[in-house]
């Protein structure tokens, strides 16, 4: 279900984009800039939904690959569209690893293997995101925390991802 409610706030909008079956709200953030650039991130995986440029002609185009709402992100065959993934980005294999002599299982989710963080990797959870403005550049700051233990990684992890658009400077 989309809902087309926007709402101002501080360097850029924030819509809400879908609800899923669980109840969880999910937003799309936009920042823009003068230079006819504007970057849109939802929520959920801190993913990448669109990045628009102008082309040659001045027309405006999206330059990424993103899905329309955020049930696509949870059950495609391409969860990790513009996602940012983790702990670690690729295949683990056998989904084991040994750290000072410590033996370490991670959930598993490609076949046998840990592939971009488990099953719950960071392209399923809601980010917490903040829009900010200064007086050249636009941007969002998106944070997580990943508890110790989180799909079998030892250690907590606080996460911060920035994306910032500058302006046109005369």
């Amino acid at each position: 279900m989309l809902v087309q409610a926007v709402l101002a706030a501080s360097g850029g909008k924030k819509r809400l984009l879908d609800e899923l079956d669980s109840g969880v709200i999910v937003h799309l953030y936009k920042i823009s800039n003068n230079n006819g650039v504007s970057l849109s991130v939802a929520d959920i995986g801190g993913a990448i939904v669109s990045l628009n440029a102008p082309n040659r002609s001045g027309d405006s185009e999206d330059i990424v690959l993103g899905y329309d709402n955020a049930e696509q992100y949870l059950a495609s065959e391409n969860p990790y569209f513009g996602s940012i993934v983790g702990r670690f980005a690729n295949r683990i294999a056998e989904g084991n690893f040994s750290l000072d002599g410590k033996d370490y299982e991670l959930a598993t989710n490609n076949g046998s293997n840990h592939l971009h963080g488990g099953e719950e990797g960071f392209n399923r959870r809601i980010w917490k995101v903040e829009l900010f403005e200064q007086e050249r550049y636009s941007g969002l700051k998106l944070s997580l925390n990943s508890p110790d233990g989180d799909q079998g990684y030892p250690g907590a992890l606080d996460l911060e991802v920035t994306y910032t658009l500058t302006t046109k400077t005369n």
